[in-house]
């Protein structure tokens, strides 16, 4: 590894497969799973809740994940009219975003943030940047203290599995139950009190519901985003052209930030469950079979997406899947691009410059293909603007 690793993000695995027929199989825990790689069939399958369900608890994530959490995820592993209502009762709080004074108290963050960083000789960007800015602003989100966020920071990149692979999702649940005792004896303002107070279907939310919606809450977004901020700076580290053109014109930061969702589409596929079954370009799912839905090859499909495998900060109009399609389109999707688009005017208006010192690319390792999704270390430096190199 070395300078110039952020351009391993380039490469599409999933090139071939497409072009072939639109599927590639994968075994995944001993289940051949069909994934889905062009656009406009992943788009069809989204909307076709009932042959391609996800009211099936640990089995929309792909590998399954009975061995790491003992609760179903809310909402997203229930299928309309349920998962309507579940979502209803929260969706509030994931467009807080939205507002001016969200976007500025995390613009603050980050520039906090990114401004210690840049004021050292080197950093490691995703155990001391990209880590640290997604859990505090997370507890921005939730409403809670941002000294919560010493806690998540020290579960590290992942909160279900250590860096050997082994299970470690207990330790996030007994935080939940922590958190929801808490908010039932004292109240509050927070996510965890709403969800305590929350009316559904003319009675409270069970305990294992609460915890369903805190789970999904913790883990959903969590990867994802230090994946998303640390490609980002990779990019920007081996092109700091388009890093400028971004600071010249402020107007191509926002379609900056989709086209780098897409390019680099920080989660590669989730699951759906055919109860009775289904057939895909020929290929027969059993019932209570599973199909992958692969968001990264679906924003690499050149019948969308012009010169797909390029990242071209100037793409309009930009249809990526990145947060998924359909009912079960991501919900922390505004709290992701507000932290991207808060990311990108912060490093326009204090890096002259990115270096990467040492990258290990974090690689997707299947029977069938290989990955770049983000990074296991990048150890970088920042030259501020008016500041002359050491």
């Amino acid at each position: 590894s070395g300078p110039g690793d952020g351009r391993t993000m380039t490469a599409d695995p999933f090139r071939e497969a497409r072009e072939r027929d639109g599927l590639l199989r994968c075994p995944f825990q001993g289940e051949e799973i069909p994934m889905v790689l062009g656009y406009r069939d992943l788009r069809q399958v989204t909307n076709d809740w009932q042959t391609y369900s996800s009211d099936s608890p640990f089995r929309v994530p792909i590998p399954s994940e009975e061995d790491v959490r003992s609760v179903r995820q809310l909402p997203i592993e229930r299928d309309p009219p349920l998962h309507t209502e579940y979502r209803a009762l929260v969706e509030k709080w994931f467009k807080r975003p939205l507002k001016s004074e969200y976007k500025d108290r995390l613009r603050e963050l980050t520039d906090r943030l990114l401004t210690y960083c840049a004021d050292r000789d080197q950093f490691d960007a995703v155990s001391e940047f990209a880590l640290p800015l997604q859990s505090k602003a997370l507890s921005l989100l939730l409403n809670v203290p941002e000294s919560e966020a010493d806690l998540w920071i020290s579960w590290g990149t992942h909160v279900f599995r250590t860096g050997d692979g082994e299970a470690k999702g207990s330790e996030m649940e007994a935080y939940l139950n922590r958190q929801f005792d808490r908010a039932q004896q004292d109240g509050g303002d927070d996510f965890f009190a709403e969800l305590t107070r929350a009316d559904f279907q003319g009675r409270p939310l069970t305990r294992k519901e609460k915890l369903g919606f805190g789970n999904l809450a913790f883990a959903g977004g969590r990867d994802t985003v230090i994946n998303s901020v640390t490609g980002l700076l990779g990019h920007f580290a081996d092109h700091p052209d388009d890093l400028d053109r971004l600071r010249a014109d402020p107007r191509l930061r926002p379609v900056a930030a989709e086209e780098l969702f897409r390019y680099q589409s920080p989660i590669t596929h989730i699951g759906r469950v055919c109860p009775h079954g289904a057939d895909l370009h020929g290929h027969t799912v059993p019932p209570d079979g599973r199909v992958s839905l692969n968001f990264a090859a679906a924003n690499r499909d050149p019948e969308v997406f012009e010169n797909a495998d390029t990242l071209d900060i100037t793409r309009a109009p930009n249809p990526h899947v990145a947060f998924g399609s359909g009912p079960h389109t991501c919900l922390g999707a505004a709290h992701a691009r507000a932290l991207i688009r808060c990311l990108l005017e912060a490093l326009c208006d204090t890096a002259a410059s990115l270096e990467i010192l040492k990258a290990t690319p974090q690689i997707e390792t299947e029977a069938t293909y290989k990955r770049v999704n983000g990074f296991i270390e990048l150890q970088m430096r920042v030259r501020r603007l008016g500041c002359f190199p050491k």
